[in-house]
Formats: C-alpha cells, sequence, structure tokens
C-alpha cells in the first residue's frame, strides 16, 4: 500500500506491459506497488493479493452517476445488475437530471427558508410526468410542468 506522502503515478498501458513483460500477475503487483502505484486485482479475499481499489460497474446518464459492485464476490451479477440498470435508466435521465439542476437553483433564488426549499424539491421529484415527458421528446411540457410543482 502507498503511504500517505506518495502520490499516485498513472503510467500507459504500453509501458506497463513493456516494463513488466515476462513476470506472472503477482509479481506485477508487487513491482507496481514498490513503485508506488495503486493495483487493481481481481482476487477474492484480503491479504497481499488483494487490490488497492475496487473498480465499480457504472451507468451514467449526463450528471446521473450509478455504482454497483459486488466487492468481487460476483462479478457476473455486477455486470447482469449493470444491464437491468442500463435498461430501466434510459437517455432520458440526462436531461431529466439536468432539468433537476435548473430548477434547484431557481428554488434556491425564490425561497429563503431551508424547509421551503426542501418542500418544493420533494414535490418535484414526486412528479413522475416530469421525466414521463422529457422521455416522450417534450422538453418544454417537462419544464412547465416542474415549475408548476415548485410554485
Amino acid at each position: 500500500m502507498m503511504n500517505s506522502t506518495t502520490a499516485p503515478t498513472t503510467i500507459s498501458r504500453r509501458r506497463a506491459l513493456t516494463a513488466l513483460s515476462g513476470i506472472g500477475l503477482v509479481a506485477v503487483a508487487a513491482a507496481g506497488r514498490a513503485r508506488g502505484l495503486l493495483v487493481n486485482l481481481a482476487a477474492p479475499g484480503g491479504g497481499d493479493e488483494a487490490g488497492d481499489f475496487v473498480t465499480m460497474a457504472t451507468v451514467r446518464r449526463g450528471d446521473l452517476l450509478l455504482a454497483l459492485t459486488t466487492g468481487g464476490a460476483g462479478p457476473a451479477v455486477t455486470a447482469r445488475l449493470r444491464r437491468e440498470l442500463e435498461e430501466k435508466f434510459g437517455g432520458e435521465w440526462g436531461a431529466y437530471v439536468a432539468l433537476l439542476r435548473e430548477m434547484r437553483e431557481a428554488v434556491k433564488k425564490r425561497y429563503a427558508s431551508p424547509e421551503d426549499r426542501a418542500e418544493a424539491l420533494r414535490r418535484l421529484a414526486a412528479a413522475d410526468g416530469v421525466r414521463a415527458k422529457i422521455a416522450a421528446g417534450d422538453p418544454d411540457g417537462a419544464r412547465r410542468e416542474a415549475l408548476a410543482c415548485l410554485w
């Protein structure tokens, strides 16, 4: 593991493969760690065989980022869940989250009280029709409905 004063180093895949060619996976991990590199290993358990970090499966829709992991216990399950999330959270979610950001800024300007702001944003979050209008290709209708929730 790196100590707190060692900055992480990023090297290209080609450079890493050239520098570490001809040695086994465990030796690659040890050599990387000796050089202050973070090592990602798909290995069960802890100890020297474990990676330094977990790479999560992600689904990104604009500013919406969904991340999941089974902590290495079930990579196939993680991949399956990622595919299911990709289907459930379609492209409209990116535009929806962008609209939420815009509406949040409007709420901050309109309401002085944190409680009033929170209540307005809860109403907006509960309004399923806003996202449905975006999915149907009606961003103007979504904006009108969002504003109606806030005032």
